[in-house]
């Protein structure tokens, strides 16, 4: 079996049985995912930069200044790295 997979599934349920279907009791390798609770036994996990993109503009989206101050501090080095990662 190959070192690194990538696996996509789609099903009807996000139950935690169905993570412990694909992945097997004692998986320990990482799972990317959108943080959605079912995923949570697994442990730490590698967050999606798409979704805390997401979460930064929301704050910045905030009518509360110190809330907005905050999206903007987190959504300039994520903007930084993005264009770095691009070249």
């Amino acid at each position: 079996m190959a070192s690194t997979f990538t696996l996509f599934t789609m099903r009807g349920s996000r139950a935690a049985t169905v993570l412990n279907e694909l992945l097997g009791e004692t998986f320990s390798g990482v799972v990317m995912c959108d943080r959605a609770k079912m995923y949570w036994q697994l442990g730490r996990l590698p967050w999606c930069w798409a979704h805390l993109k997401r979460d930064f503009q929301a704050l910045i989206d905030s009518s509360d200044h110190q809330v907005k101050r905050l999206g903007h501090d987190l959504m300039r080095p994520t903007k930084r790295l993005f264009r770095e990662w691009a070249r």
